[in-house]
């Protein structure tokens, strides 16, 4: 998945569709896995399904299955305005109503979904899909430097890193593109995270330290 800049509304033709459809393959079953899991919170696992679908959606495209354009880069902005935004408050307010009822955690997502897609989509603001995905990421590292999570702080710095090699195209050779760098920055990033709100219980991130 790629969202202009940080995830995946654009798509390069010269990037090569099968290692592109694999790593989008790999980010889906680890999205997926955490979606299923119902030991995560309900926004979270929403902000993981965001995840899921867009990577879905690389990999029918990437692989020439279904090579639509639309349903890829339409998900794929979903989760920048939706999923980061979505994954910060389930790591940041885990004891909160918002988090912990679906129909709290579905408000939530369908409110940010709808406002970033107004603000992206009609006013053109590009930057907000951007800054969504980087603040977001931020806002989880600083969660897990706070609880001295060791497999969040690894996580949240891992997405980061996989953010930057996308936003300054690095690396860029014929057999690994900025984008296959996302999705396993991603994959390994949210299993991570999941893995440190699981481990000691959510709640108890944010009161340790």
């Amino acid at each position: 998945m790629q969202s202009g800049r940080f995830g995946c509304i654009r798509a390069s033709s010269e990037r090569p569709v099968d290692s592109l459809a694999v790593t989008d393959g790999i980010l889906c079953g680890a999205a997926v896995a955490i979606a299923a899991n119902r030991a995560i919170t309900p926004l979270f696992r929403l902000a993981a399904t965001s995840f899921a679908l867009a990577s879905a959606f690389g990999v029918l495209r990437f692989s020439g299955v279904y090579p639509e354009l639309f349903p890829h880069t339409t998900f794929s902005m979903l989760t920048a305005v939706m999923g980061f935004p979505a994954l910060a408050l389930a790591i940041a307010l885990p004891a909160s109503a918002l988090n912990r009822t679906w129909r709290s955690a579905a408000a939530v997502a369908i409110g940010l979904a709808l406002a970033g897609t107004v603000l992206v989509e009609t006013f053109g603001f590009r930057i907000y899909r951007d800054g969504c995905a980087v603040l977001g990421t931020l806002v989880v590292l600083a969660v897990m430097l706070r609880g001295r999570a060791l497999p969040g702080m690894i996580g949240s710095m891992t997405m980061l890193a996989g953010l930057a090699c996308f936003a300054l195209k690095i690396p860029a050779t014929p057999l690994i593109q900025p984008a296959d760098v996302l999705h396993l920055a991603l994959a390994a990033g949210l299993t991570l995270i999941a893995h440190a709100t699981t481990q000691r219980g959510a709640t108890d991130i944010i009161q340790v330290g």
